[in-house]
């Protein structure tokens, strides 16, 4: 699916114009946003970022591979993953996800 999915974003992404960003309002841009992708569009490809976490099914198996919060109770919440994509901004397609486990930050 993964591969499927960067082959349709890549083909798509080379089907439009990498030089101009149009004030369409269906796109969800600011016009500062678009202002300052016209002034360092470089031809080349645009990608926005974004991450941000989702709860799965609670599993056993899940709960071993992405554990709950650590000042959750036992069984008391759901499995969390963090994920990151990334979207083409001249396609509008999704490029690519990755997603694991939420790690506890370690503490000075």
């Amino acid at each position: 699916m993964r591969d499927i999915t960067r082959q349709i974003a890549h083909d798509a992404e080379a089907a439009v114009s990498h030089t101009v960003v149009d004030e369409d309002p269906t796109v969800n841009l600011s016009p500062r946003v678009i202002q300052e992708v016209r002034a360092h569009a470089n031809g080349g490809r645009v990608l926005l970022l974004d991450g941000s976490t989702i709860t799965a099914e609670d599993t056993p198996e899940n709960q071993d591979e992405y554990p709950q919060k650590p000042v959750q109770k036992a069984e008391l919440g759901f499995p969390i993953l963090r994920c990151v994509t990334l979207i083409s901004l001249y396609a509008g397609m999704l490029f690519d996800v990755a997603f694991g486990a939420r790690k506890r930050a370690k503490r000075p």
